[in-house]
């Protein structure tokens, strides 16, 4: 059975100040699966996930997201159409005033709207289970390691059950053993719920070890994609790409 594409992207660009960010990207995001977005500093894979969840439009190109062409909705439509995603930010973006529950539950007054109390707490203690976190509720963000801080960020990302989980370098900043940690838990996670998830990254490691699929950018452009074995056979890539797979060396 074909994979199910989830969102197409026709012929997008997009230009600040007169300099161009994005040229002509055109992809698929299949349903249930891990992309992964990768490139260096500046390439333009953020502004690529700002179109994808609405937050910024095209200069000119087309964005489908279960068929719909989200370029042409209002921005009330906007607002609702975001509400299929859920985020994990680079820095994790924790309310600095509330704690781990406070933080993981957001989503589920503001996104889901419930107010049932007791309904709250049992899905919030469900998920901090899934991330390690029990028995941390009552902390704040300033309490907590880095890891604890992108679990705590991961955990409020799939609570309301999105659509698609976008993932802005979940690993950076902390340290290697963390990491593993990290990329065990966003697998775990995808074989738990049925979310499509998006990674955005300049970690090659990460890249190969989480990807279902792989969209490589350099200026503003897509210069490869496909599966992360096609990733690793030198003669079929890039020299851009090169660079990335020589720290696989070490």
């Amino acid at each position: 059975m074909q994979d199910q594409v989830i969102i197409t992207i026709e012929n997008l660009w997009k230009s600040f100040g007169g300099k161009v960010v994005l040229k002509n990207i055109n992809t698929k995001i299949k349903e249930g699966k891990i992309t992964v977005i990768m490139g260096r500093s500046g390439c333009g894979k953020t502004v690529l996930m700002k179109h994808i969840v609405g937050i910024l439009s095209p200069d000119r190109g087309r964005i489908f997201f279960e068929n719909e062409d989200i370029t042409k909705i209002s921005k009330d439509e906007k607002l609702r159409y975001i509400r299929n995603f859920g985020f994990l930010f680079q820095n994790s973006a924790l309310f600095d005033w509330m704690t781990v529950e406070e933080n993981v539950a957001f989503p589920l007054y503001e996104i889901k709207r419930i107010r049932n109390i007791q309904e709250i707490k049992q899905r919030v203690s469900e998920i901090l289970e899934v991330v390690g976190l029990k028995g941390h509720e009552k902390k704040y963000p300033s309490e907590l390691s880095g890891g604890m801080q992108k679990r705590t960020a991961l955990a409020r990302a799939i609570i309301h059950e999105p659509k698609v989980v976008v993932l802005d370098e979940p690993t950076s900043g902390i340290d290697p053993a963390t990491t593993s940690v990290i990329e065990d838990l966003i697998l775990d996670i995808k074989k738990r719920i049925k979310s499509t998830f998006i990674v955005i990254t300049h970690d090659i490691k990460s890249a190969l070890r989480l990807a279902d699929h792989i969209i490589f950018m350099k200026d503003g452009e897509i210069i490869w994609e496909g599966e992360p074995q096609e990733l690793k056979q030198k003669e079929s890539t890039h020299s851009e790409i090169d660079i990335f797979l020589k720290r696989l060396e070490f």
